[in-house]
């Protein structure tokens, strides 16, 4: 979905304009919210050896409960940079028409911090006592 957001964003904003153009400050900002997006995903790999694009128990790497950096916060915090970036990503790009793949992206990334989520509850040492003690899977104070 990421490829296909890119692909119609250059063929909209770029060759055919099938919606109107977005302003340059709209797309500014967008930008910004795609750099804090892609340094937040950032934190979280590098707080995370075990950070994955499957989800899994790394049992041949000795595979561990991580609660440092942004996972002191939120349990999933490469997936609500995923969240934001797709979208801005979109913006950024100078299609709003893009929107429509950014949020099949999004509903998707929420099924996944789901099972996520359900998966280490039942198959990780000492999740469910991280989950009572960082209470928000996606948005601090909030869900």
């Amino acid at each position: 979905l990421f490829l296909f957001t890119v692909v119609v964003a250059a063929l909209d904003a770029g060759r055919f304009h099938w919606m109107h153009l977005v302003s340059v400050t709209t797309r500014a900002i967008a930008l910004v919210v795609v750099i804090f997006a892609a340094c937040l995903h950032g934190w979280a790999m590098v707080s995370n050896p075990f950070f994955s694009t499957a989800i899994r128990i790394q049992s041949d790497r000795g595979h561990r409960l991580v609660a440092l950096g942004p996972y002191r916060i939120i349990r999933h915090p490469g997936y609500l940079a995923l969240i934001f970036f797709m979208p801005a990503t979109a913006v950024a790009l100078g299609s709003m028409l893009t929107l429509m793949p950014a949020a099949c992206y999004l509903a998707l990334i929420l099924r996944r911090s789901k099972l996520e989520d359900e998966f280490l509850t039942n198959q990780l040492a000492g999740y469910t006592l991280y989950k009572a003690r960082v209470r928000y899977r996606l948005i601090p104070r909030l869900w």
